[in-house]
């Protein structure tokens, strides 16, 4: 059980340094470091999944020598299967996220607002594009819609794209 307490709180305190460093990142617009604002948060909520199995366990070994108390025992069983399941939820769009931002479609966008000097000059420097990205991708069809943080502004763009003769073009690019 130590060895458990141990794990869950080393795993605790690096989620919460990773966030806190990559959330300063974010803040002082500096660009971002991948790793730290992503998987911070996801790796504090590990954490803190395995301090609550652990916690729900000892409360198990507790309670049920001395009186047999179902209730009390499905009670906590359902409060651990129902916070796996949120954090389970939260990894899972997590890595859903990141898997999106480094798709072939969200580069291309990206790179051609970046190098346009038509959306610079409205829009200012470009610090980065937001946090979290959605969309539909298919292997000839994308549609888009990410944050853009500049020093003028916070906008949406909306980016649908075709793919032709293997290269992708950029169908319609709204930002608002």
């Amino acid at each position: 059980m130590k060895i458990f307490k141990s794990i869950g709180l080393a795993v605790l305190v690096l989620g919460i340094l990773s966030s806190v460093y990559g959330f300063s990142m974010y803040l002082f617009k500096i660009p971002i470091v991948f790793g730290a604002t992503y998987w911070g948060p996801v790796i504090f909520f590990i954490g803190l999944e395995l301090l609550a199995i652990l916690q729900v366990v000892k409360s198990i070994q507790k309670h049920t020598p001395k009186n047999n108390n179902v209730g009390f025992i499905v009670g906590n069983l359902i409060l651990c299967f129902w916070a796996f399941v949120g954090i389970f939820g939260y990894v899972l769009f997590s890595v859903a996220t990141i898997e999106f931002k480094n798709s072939e479609q969200y580069e291309f966008v990206t790179n051609h607002i970046r190098n346009s000097t038509e959306y610079q000059e409205k829009y200012g420097e470009i610090y980065d594009f937001g946090l979290l990205t959605s969309g539909t991708t298919a292997t000839d069809y994308a549609d888009l819609h990410l944050g853009l943080r500049t020093d003028k502004t916070n906008a949406n763009v909306d980016a649908k794209l075709i793919r032709k003769n293997f290269k992708w073009e950029i169908e319609e690019l709204r930002i608002h």
